[in-house]
């Protein structure tokens, strides 16, 4: 490969080695990203401005964006935590980002694939590693990282998220290259089964349930149930917690919840108290560690106000919502909006990989950590891109 053609080959170069990265380094894909972009940002600068304008983003998309970053910062002027919040505001969120749309206006070469065939034994090597090291209980990480000096099982949960995120791509490629994404597909599996990540299962079942329901149902009708789904999600948000524990109450099954589910909904309930009474303007960016020793928080239920003790609110949305209000709603409902106004110009054969992809998102966002993660946001990035390299170049938009 010629020189100048380096930056062409940035993404296939970035799918093939993170997740064989993060299989031995689990913090490794942000860095990587961020390295790829300042690389492509560097080698393409001349033509940054006709890349933008090629890419053509939808505006709904880059606007929600844009309010996260601009009223996150406004709103560190009333956080209990400005300074955690500049660090999460700027490299959880901003740096991720901004890497990540650097690399999706980068100029490629066209799907091809021998690149498709490297990606695909890239997943079965991390998927292995990751099996292999849980198998033996241990981590190479800890043999050179002072800080990882350790084995636990749910240390490699972030890394089978990241690797359930490249099911949609496989799925596509399972057209094409049917064996090698066979393999890959059931390391992902693997590995995932063996973790302890009840996360990581459920981002499984969410890809395959959507994958197989859009195949089955009219194009229309999978994007006005999308919609409905992830906007219905978003507006209940504050009334999660309660909602769910009526609900399991209501058909008597409250048993069958383990340990951790039923501190989420704990967690849910104080969190969706709080962020209500803090509307519409939120408790600032970064502040969800502090907002337990606000007076409001002081008159809850012991229980409840255990729940605001937490570092976030194990779920995003409610995360945004607690401390950015109204405009961090508002802000997710026009990212939403833009993805899937995005996905319904999609080409037929990507409709179900994308949405199956959106619904993994959607359904770790739900149950699992708080906003600000810079590697959630990396993999997210990771996702979407291995779906475009997936895919035949003319074939990207209906």
């Amino acid at each position: 490969m010629k020189p100048s053609q380096i930056p062409r080959a940035l993404i296939d170069a970035l799918l093939i080695i993170s997740p064989v990265a993060i299989a031995f380094v689990r913090r490794s894909s942000t860095p990587l990203l961020v390295l790829a972009a300042l690389w492509s940002l560097v080698a393409n600068r001349t033509h940054l401005k006709s890349q933008w304008r090629a890419a053509r983003f939808d505006p709904a998309l880059l606007v929600g964006l844009a309010l996260i970053l601009i009223y996150g910062a406004i709103s560190l002027l009333w956080s209990p935590l400005p300074a955690r919040g500049v660090k999460q505001l700027v490299f959880d969120y901003g740096v991720p980002i901004a890497a990540g749309l650097i690399l999706l206006i980068a100029p490629t070469h066209a799907p091809n694939i021998r690149a498709q065939k490297i990606f695909t034994a890239a997943i079965v090597l991390a998927g292995l590693a990751v099996a292999a090291q849980i198998i033996f209980q241990l981590r190479v990480e800890s043999f050179f990282n002072p800080k990882e000096q350790h084995t636990e099982l749910w240390r490699f949960n972030m890394v089978v998220v990241t690797l359930g995120l490249m099911l949609p791509a496989l799925l596509l490629l399972a057209r094409r290259l049917p064996i090698w994404s066979a393999l890959a597909i059931m390391s992902v599996l693997v590995a995932s089964g063996l973790s302890q990540s009840a996360t990581a299962k459920t981002l499984i079942l969410a890809c395959f349930a959507t994958y197989i329901g859009v195949s089955l149902l009219p194009r229309r009708l999978s994007l006005a149930l999308a919609g409905l789904t992830v906007f219905g999600l978003l507006a209940i948000q504050p009334w999660q917690g309660r909602i769910v524990e009526q609900g399991f109450a209501a058909v008597g099954k409250t048993e069958i919840l383990f340990n951790s589910a039923r501190e989420r909904i704990v967690i849910w309930q104080a969190s969706g108290r709080m962020a209500l009474h803090a509307m519409p303007w939120g408790t600032g960016m970064g502040s969800s560690d502090a907002v337990s020793e606000t007076p409001f928080a002081k008159t809850m239920k012991p229980e409840e106000w255990v729940g605001l003790r937490q570092t976030h609110a194990h779920d995003a949305f409610l995360n945004v919502i607690l401390e950015l209000g109204l405009p961090g709603l508002v802000a997710m409902m026009l990212i939403a909006f833009g993805l899937l106004r995005t996905i319904a110009h999609l080409h037929d054969h990507l409709l179900a990989p994308a949405l199956a992809l959106m619904a993994q998102i959607v359904a770790v966002d739900l149950i699992s950590h708080g906003a600000w993660q810079a590697w959630w946001f990396t993999a997210i990035f990771l996702g979407v891109l291995a779906l475009r390299r997936a895919s035949p170049a003319d074939t990207q938009s209906a």
